[in-house]
């Protein structure tokens, strides 16, 4: 809907700042961290709860690439190294 409607601070749905709040709080590893681990010759020696976080951080991404050329991703430029890694991502 943000897409298609643009964001509007202060809407339950439309608020870009809620998704990227939503976003913040599934990436709880560092994105230099993340960068690290699937740099690994053997993700077997990676917990499973880490490959875990790691695939709901890809997952809110796919969502997140959806307004990915809307004003939050000017705001939180973090976000690009994030989207670097996506593919990468379990």
């Amino acid at each position: 809907m943000i897409k298609e409607l643009g964001a509007q601070e202060g809407d339950a749905v439309l608020d870009s700042e809620i998704i990227f709040s939503w976003f913040q709080s599934l990436a709880v590893i560092p994105v230099e961290e993340a960068a690290r681990l699937v740099s690994l010759p053997d993700w077997r020696s990676i917990p499973v709860e880490t490959l875990l976080k790691l695939r709901h951080i890809k997952s809110a991404l796919n969502t997140l690439s959806y307004i990915s050329e809307t004003e939050m991703v000017r705001k939180h430029p973090e976000l690009n190294d994030w989207f670097l890694l996506r593919s990468r991502l379990p």
